[in-house]
């Protein structure tokens, strides 16, 4: 769980730093990776669980390699509160592939009251719906942002394999 603004100390150099179960976070949190830190799942977990309410801003930073096999491999964001992402680069996250009704690879936000994706990339993300974004009832924002690579995987009759790079 964290709160305030967090910052790496990890030299100049890019440094990858691999989650060994997802972060909680809560209450409002700036996660500033400064264009050299890679936030990664390890192909085991996702990143990042917020709780409802949450205020997250996540800026010049890469969520790379989240696995879940419910929605938002990277970041879970589900009901209220605010998200922000800007000049995030978001690959190779990837959440259930074949159930209806969730999704997200990259990112589910669900009923927030504002969410603003600005300058990012979403690269070869995965989900059942919405391989880079599943939007559930939130206020959402895009602007010049990047969607390539990401599938939509499931099929069926319903809410099934919608929206490769962003459902809505």
């Amino acid at each position: 769980e964290a709160g305030g603004t967090i910052t790496f100390d990890c030299g100049s150099e890019p440094q990858v730093i691999t989650v060994s179960e997802q972060l909680e976070v809560s209450g409002t949190l700036m996660l500033d990776g400064e264009d050299r830190i890679t936030l990664s799942g390890g192909n085991q977990t996702r990143i990042l669980n917020l709780d409802n309410y949450t205020e997250l801003t996540l800026q010049r930073i890469t969520l790379s390699d989240g696995q879940v096999d419910d929605s938002g491999a990277a970041v879970n964001h589900p009901w209220f509160g605010t998200l922000r992402a800007i000049d995030v680069v978001f690959q190779n996250n990837h959440a259930a592939q074949d159930t209806g009704e969730i999704g997200g690879g990259a990112i589910f936000a669900g009923g927030l009251s504002s969410a603003i994706i600005s300058g990012c990339q979403f690269l070869d993300n995965s989900a059942s719906n919405g391989g880079g974004i599943l939007n559930r009832g939130s206020t959402l924002t895009i602007v010049d942002c990047r969607f390539e690579g990401n599938s939509a995987t499931s099929s069926g009759d319903g809410q099934y394999g919608n929206g490769g790079g962003l459902y809505i």
